[in-house]
C-alpha cells in the first residue's frame, strides 16, 4: 500500500512540474503573440504621422488641431490602460507661453524640438529612473533652413540610456531611434521613438509625441505603449511598475519642455539657423555601447526561450518533492 501511495505522490510531483511549465510557456507565447501592429505610416516629406493604438487610429497633426483638446479643466491629463502584456499610456497637457519673450515665442517649436532630441540630458531630467544617457547619432541639419523644425523634418536621432534596475534587478541599457516630422505649415512637430534594444522587463516600447503651437499656447500629446515580458504570477506588478515609470517621465516632460528658453538654447538656435553650424558640432555625440554578452541578457541568449519553462519545471519538482516528503512522514493510525 505504501508503494502505491508513493507512486501516486510521485505522479503528483511530475504533474505539478509539467503544469507549471505549461503555464509559463503559455504566458511567454501570449506576450509575444500579443505584440500589437501599430501600423505606423509616414506621409510625404514626413509632414504627417499616423498609427493605431488600442484599436484607434491617430494622425498627427490632425489630432492636435481640434477646438477641444483637454477633456477636463486641468492643464494636464494622464491615463493608462493595462491589458496583459500591454501597457498603453496617454498624456496631454498645455503650456501657457504668455511670459515668453516675443522674439523667442515666434520660434517656440524650435526650442521645444531641440529639447526633445537632447538625449544627453535625459538622465539629468529623470534622475530616479535613468542612470545615464547619451546621443549616439546626431541628425543632419539641412543647410539654408529657416528654422530648426524645417531643418530636422525627416531626420533620425539615435540615443542610448541606462535604466535603473529595480529591487534585485540589474540596470538595463536601452538603445532607441527617433524619427522626426513636422506639419507642412510648421505649426506641429511630432516623432516616433522606438526601442531597438530593450530592458529585461519588456519586449518592446514605442512612443509617439506631438507638439502643436496654437499661437496662445503649446499643446502636447504623448502615446506610449509597452509590451511587458512574462514574469510568471507577477503580471499586475510588472504593469503597475511600467505605468509608474511612464507617468514619472511624462510629468518631468511637462515641467521642462514648455519652459522659457535659456541663454544657452538661444545661442544654440542662432548658431544652427543664423550661422549654419552643424548640429554635431554643438552637441556631444558618443559611440553606442557594445551589445551585452549573451549570458547577461535573456534577449540575446539562444536558450532564452527555454529559461522560463526550465525554471518552472524545476520549481514544480521542488514543490512536489516537499509534498512527497510530507506524505512519507505521515503515519496512518494502527489498523488502517
Amino acid at each position: 500500500m505504501r508503494q502505491i501511495r508513493n507512486r501516486k505522490t510521485l505522479s503528483v510531483v511530475w504533474a505539478t512540474a509539467a503544469l507549471l511549465s505549461v503555464l509559463m510557456v503559455a504566458s511567454s507565447a501570449m506576450a509575444e503573440d500579443d505584440a500589437p501592429d501599430l501600423k505606423v505610416q509616414w506621409g510625404a516629406n514626413h509632414e504627417t504621422l499616423s498609427f493605431r493604438i488600442d484599436g484607434q487610429d491617430v494622425q498627427f497633426p490632425h489630432a492636435m488641431t481640434g477646438e477641444t483638446f483637454l477633456t477636463g479643466d486641468k492643464p494636464f491629463e494622464f491615463s493608462c490602460k493595462k491589458t496583459w502584456p500591454l501597457v498603453m499610456c496617454l498624456g496631454r497637457w498645455t503650456v501657457d507661453t504668455a511670459d515668453w519673450p516675443a522674439e523667442q515665442r515666434e520660434n517656440a517649436l524650435d526650442y521645444v524640438l531641440m529639447r526633445l532630441i537632447d538625449a544627453n540630458s535625459i538622465a539629468a531630467d529623470n534622475p530616479e529612473k535613468i542612470r545615464s544617457s547619451k546621443l549616439t547619432g546626431a541628425p543632419q541639419f539641412a543647410a539654408g533652413a529657416n528654422s530648426v523644425v524645417e531643418a530636422l523634418r525627416g531626420q533620425t536621432v539615435d540615443y542610448e540610456m541606462t535604466a535603473i534596475g529595480g529591487v534585485g534587478a540589474n540596470d538595463s541599457v536601452i538603445q532607441s531611434q527617433m524619427m522626426l516630422g513636422a506639419s507642412k505649415d510648421g505649426k506641429t512637430i511630432f516623432y516616433h521613438d522606438t526601442a531597438l534594444s530593450m530592458s529585461d522587463n519588456h519586449l518592446g516600447r514605442d512612443f509617439f509625441l506631438a507638439v502643436h503651437d496654437t499661437g496662445d499656447e503649446l499643446r502636447f500629446e504623448i502615446h506610449g505603449i509597452y509590451v511587458c515580458k512574462p514574469r510568471g504570477f507577477f503580471k499586475d506588478t510588472a504593469m503597475d511598475r511600467t505605468e509608474g515609470s511612464v507617468r514619472y517621465v511624462v510629468e518631468r516632460m511637462v515641467g521642462r519642455f514648455g519652459a522659457v528658453p535659456t541663454e544657452a538654447e538661444i545661442e544654440k538656435r542662432s548658431a544652427l539657423v543664423d550661422e549654419g553650424a552643424s548640429f554635431s558640432d554643438l552637441v556631444v555625440v558618443s559611440a553606442p555601447s557594445a551589445p551585452p554578452a549573451e549570458c547577461q541578457s535573456c534577449g540575446g541568449c539562444p536558450m532564452s526561450k527555454w529559461c522560463i519553462p526550465i525554471v518552472a519545471f524545476l520549481l514544480g519538482i521542488v514543490v512536489g518533492a516537499l509534498l512527497f516528503k510530507r506524505r512519507c512522514k505521515y503515519q496512518p493510525p494502527a489498523g488502517a
